[in-house]
């Protein structure tokens, strides 16, 4: 029973598979070194102005969450079609997450 394939074919389908992988990797590289106006775009995320701080689910096609965009927090309902602004414009300065202390013990030694 003879080879279907030569050693010659082989060879050639390597050659070209690597030359064909090449290809999509200078593709992936030129992309994201010029590829600005080609969805491309990479924010560092320090400097991202919209954030989700906090997801919930609250129903098997529903999630609430809080969203932070630039020092404005807003909370909305997302469905599997919609989307419910709930509470706009909540300052990250009004809600303040630190405990209180609990006796001035406490307060004196800074706790």
């Amino acid at each position: 029973m003879e080879s279907v394939i030569g050693y010659a074919d082989f060879l050639r389908m390597i050659v070209a598979l690597i030359f064909v992988l090449s290809l999509i990797l200078l593709a992936l590289f030129l992309g994201r070194k010029y590829g600005k106006g080609w969805g491309f775009q990479h924010t560092p995320l320090t400097k991202r102005r919209l954030q989700i701080i906090e997801s919930l689910p609250i129903g098997p096609k529903q999630r609430m969450m809080i969203v932070r965009r630039d020092n404005m927090e807003h909370v909305l309902v997302i469905g599997q079609e919609t989307a419910v602004l709930i509470e706009k414009n909540i300052s990250i300065t009004a809600f303040d997450s630190s405990p209180e202390p609990k006796s001035p013990d406490d307060k004196a030694l800074g706790k």
